[in-house]
Parts: C-alpha cells; sequence; structure tokens
C-alpha cells in the first residue's frame, strides 16, 4: 500500500480511463468488530454486480476488474490491519488502495474517473511537521502529521551529539536561601540540579 501524497493524489486525478471504480469503506480497527471489515466489503461487491448485471458490456468489464480486489477480499491479516476508512481505486489493469484516519460514508462511484473528494479533505489536514528534542543528553528528531508521529534518524547527528556529549562534564549545581518562619526562627531552603541527596 502506497502513502497518500500530493502526488499519488494527482496521479488518480489524471487517470482517466472508460471505467473507473472507486470504493470508500468505513472500517473498524479493533476488537471482534474487524471482523465485519471483509463482510460488508463483499456486500459492496455483491451490490456492485448487482447494480450492472443487466448491462452485459459493462458488467463483464466490472467482473474482470473485481477479481484484483478478490484477492485481498479474503486476507484475513490485511481486514485486521485497518484505519478508519479504506478507499480502493480500480480502473483496467490498476488498483491502488489507501487505509486512512478519515471518516466516510460507505459508498462506491463508477465512472470515467476516479472520485477523489475525500482524499482532498485528507491532505489538507495533514500538514506536515517537524519537532526537535533537546536535552544535555540527547537530541532527537521527529517527523510528525496530524494522525501520526514517528522517530527520524540523522546518523550524523547522532555521531555529533555523542561525540560532543563525552567532552562535556556536567556540574552538580545547589542553591539556596533564607527566609523567616514562624517566630524569629529562620529557615533555609536548598533546591538545586544533579545532586542526589542533600542534607
Amino acid at each position: 500500500m502506497d502513502p497518500l501524497t500530493r502526488e499519488e493524489l494527482l496521479f488518480l486525478i489524471n487517470r482517466n480511463k472508460e471505467l473507473s471504480i472507486s470504493i470508500y469503506l468505513p472500517t473498524y480497527t479493533r476488537g471482534t468488530e474487524t471482523l465485519q471489515n471483509q463482510i460488508r466489503f463483499k456486500n459492496q461487491l455483491k451490490q456492485l454486480k448487482e447494480k450492472f448485471k443487466y448491462e452485459k458490456s459493462v458488467k463483464s468489464k466490472i467482473d474482470n476488474l473485481l477479481k484484483e480486489a478478490a484477492d485481498f477480499s479474503d486476507n484475513y491479516e490485511f481486514w485486521q490491519r485497518q484505519s478508519e476508512c479504506l478507499a480502493i481505486f480500480l480502473s483496467e489493469d490498476f488498483i491502488k488502495y489507501y487505509r486512512l484516519p478519515i471518516n466516510s460514508d460507505e459508498f462506491i462511484f463508477v465512472g470515467k474517473h476516479f472520485y477523489i473528494l475525500p482524499l482532498i479533505s485528507f491532505l489538507n489536514l495533514n500538514n506536515d511537521f517537524y519537532i526537535l528534542y533537546l536535552s544535555q543528553k540527547d537530541i532527537s528528531l521527529y517527523s510528525g502529521e496530524k494522525f501520526e508521529l514517528k522517530g527520524v534518524k540523522i546518523q550524523e547527528l547522532s555521531n555529533v551529539v555523542n561525540e560532543e556529549l563525552k567532552n562535556r562534564d556536567f556540574q552538580k549545581q545547589l542553591q539556596f536561601f533564607t527566609g523567616s518562619g514562624a517566630g524569629k526562627r529562620k529557615d533555609s531552603m536548598f533546591y538545586g540540579t544533579g545532586a542526589k541527596d542533600f542534607q
């Protein structure tokens, strides 16, 4: 499965064929409800065949296209690893599917182009960003989007950090101030960094 990028979206927009099928299926992500994913998808395929059963020229083409989709309709592992919506695009010698964390109605679109409106909404929400985490002993970089955060490994950065930290001597610091407590007694308060025990 390819990630949904703007390039992928342009590819789908520009792919106009005589017969293009777009399938959107809300899916369950956990628990025993995930077993419904397969059943509902197979029901969608049956409805599609039923809709065109009297149009012989279209029916034979649809049957051929749906053979591709049938390859993963019985794949148990595939249906256990879903997001909130599965989008499938079929045309001659072509099939693509995307697991998307978006809400969508269950529907099928058949035409000379793919129905991609929900995908545009997804990309508008999905702006990339980066987080740089800094501490005295570590530097980490994360790549994020609206629905996911992943660590980015940068070997050169890691080497520089390790070399620099090796030559550092982190000193313990202790600071205090005095203040008047109840009555005439003066209390001292301590706070610091790096020390394990103050007495």
